[in-house]
């Protein structure tokens, strides 16, 4: 029988693993250009550590770079986050966190 991850274990798992897939996009610019932008033709993307905490959707008392800094270096903890109140956040932190695991590839 496999052992029973919790949602917040699985979630510290995912930002770690994210943040290190983050990492790589960091200083980079891209440019999104589409038809269907209604204000402009194309928006340039810009990724900073500060932004990282933002992108997962998680609470914390920890300032956004030194979230970002332990998520890096894998010494982020449990006790680091709050993710568990309403269901509608659980499944908005679950889907921010799902894909922040893949965001170094989103853009080769």
């Amino acid at each position: 029988m496999e052992p029973i991850i919790r949602f917040k274990e699985r979630i510290l798992s995912g930002i770690i693993v994210g943040a290190l897939s983050y990492s790589s996009l960091i200083g980079k610019r891209v440019i999104v250009r589409s038809a269907s932008f209604k204000v402009r033709s194309e928006y340039v993307l810009k990724f900073f550590p500060r932004n990282y905490l933002r992108l997962t959707g998680v609470r914390t008392t920890l300032s956004p770079i030194n979230s970002y800094s332990k998520a890096l270096d894998g010494s982020l903890s449990l006790s680091d986050f709050d993710c568990d109140s309403t269901p509608a956040l659980k499944g908005t932190v679950r889907c921010k966190v799902r894909n922040l695991q893949n965001i170094g590839t989103f853009f080769e």
